[in-house]
């Protein structure tokens, strides 16, 4: 054994790396659209991320922390551009809508270029 051996050098037993590919597989279901899964695998992550016989799967596992964070923050960027985009359109249609009265009926829409 080399003189500068850490704990991170060690190899993880199975059972650490079948608890890190659950915590890859429920990550991956958020790109299907489920939430629970995330977030199952983001507490998995949390827990196993400083335990001692994990090894360098540590690392995988403050990976898949930064990657749910970082995906959460862009999710909510793209809502706001979608939300802020819209709006103007939006808001147009209620004031045209309150200024004929509210009948949708006879309503229309048109953007001056």
């Amino acid at each position: 054994m080399p003189a500068e051996f850490n704990a991170a050098d060690a190899e993880p037993s199975s059972t650490e790396y079948s608890i890190a590919w659950v915590a890859y597989a429920l990550q991956a279901t958020g790109a299907f659209g489920f939430l629970l899964g995330p977030l199952v695998g983001l507490v998995i992550s949390y827990v196993r991320r400083d335990v001692a016989g994990a090894g360098y799967l540590a690392s995988h596992h403050r990976w898949l922390i930064r990657t749910v964070w970082w995906t959460a923050l862009g999710y909510l960027a793209c809502l706001a551009v979608i939300f802020f985009g819209a709006w103007p359109i939006i808001s147009e249609i209620f004031r045209e809508a309150i200024r004929t009265g509210g009948q949708a009926q006879e309503f229309s829409f048109g953007i001056a270029w």
